[in-house]
Parts: C-alpha cells; structure tokens; sequence
C-alpha cells in the first residue's frame, strides 16, 4: 500500500509470500554473512516456485532488535540493490514503533527502482552557514553530506511513503504538467 501511495496510483506491486522458512546454516553472524547465503536461498526458493516474471525478490531475516546491537550482528534495517533484483529485509521483532518495518521495506523496493538515498548538503563558509556555496567552497570542505538526510523522502528521513519530485521523475511518477 506504501508503495501505491507514493507513486499516487501509477505503480501497484503485487506481492506473493512464500511462505515457509528456508533454513541458513551460518547461526548468529547471519547478517554478517548474508552474501555468503543469497543464492543458496535463492536457489531454494527457485527450487518450489518460479521467479520469472518478479521484479524483484525480498528475504526476511527475523532478528530481536536487542541482540542484533548487543552481539553485532545487524546493524541494518535492509539492504536493497539499486536497479537489483534482490532485496534483505531484516524483520526486527522488537522494533520501534516510531520506525516501522514497513518503512523499511519501501526504502530497500525503492533502490530496487532505481532509487539512492535521499541525502542533503550542509554548508559553512567562514563558520557561516549558507544556503548555496560556490563550487570552490564545496571542494574545499565548506560542505558536509548527511546520507539519508532528505526529510521529504522514504529514501531519507521521512517517516511515511513519500518521495521527492526529482525521484518521482526519475521512476516515471510525475504526472502531465508536472
């Protein structure tokens, strides 16, 4: 549904859970190692259903969020390819309401779209800051880029299905007149 709102209607996914557990045999350093295990997974899940005809395919790694950064294990709510056809969602059951799961899941389809990260610049010239600086300036260090700081997109800090303009042009969003 986050993903119908975003593209307000010019994107619908349908979604087919396969629904059963495919064991991983690397125990507690899972998200460490999840490269290791991506196509053996794969190759599993190909195994009972065909994937031709998906765009993309998202695995779900259930995790407690308090042994995740107690035992360094995932220190990531998903990692998506940008254009890829794979996506880990690290499903944490003890997760903060203030940022959802599902939110996560629209992050890592939207760099399965061909999105990057939402970040913004932040700028000081003479321990001023400006709004705009001269491209001498940014390459002096006058700036420092904040990743995933964007405020009005998913792919930032926007805490619900929203994206930017640019991003909606960019995945063929943007309606006439637009």
């Amino acid at each position: 549904a986050g993903m119908h709102a975003m593209s307000r209607g010019m994107l619908t996914i349908s979604v087919d859970l396969f629904g059963r557990d495919v064991a991983v045999p690397y125990g507690a350093d899972i998200c460490d190692r999840y490269s290791d295990f991506t196509q053996p997974v794969l190759d599993e899940v190909r195994r009972e259903i065909s994937t031709v005809g998906y765009r993309f395919i998202s695995f779900v790694l259930p995790v407690h969020t308090t042994e995740a950064f107690t035992t360094g294990g995932c220190r990531f709510g998903g990692l998506g390819q940008v254009n890829g056809a794979l996506t880990w969602n690290v499903a944490y059951i003890d997760w903060p309401e203030s940022r959802p799961a599902s939110r996560v899941v629209m992050h890592e389809w939207g760099h399965n779209l061909g999105l990057w990260h939402s970040n913004y610049l932040q700028c000081a010239v003479g321990a001023q800051p400006v709004a705009l600086a001269a491209r001498a300036d940014r390459a002096a260090g006058a700036c420092q880029r904040h990743e995933y700081g964007g405020e009005w997109s998913v792919m930032g800090q926007a805490p619900g299905p929203s994206i930017t303009a640019g991003e909606r042009r960019h995945l063929g969003w943007l309606r006439d007149g637009e």
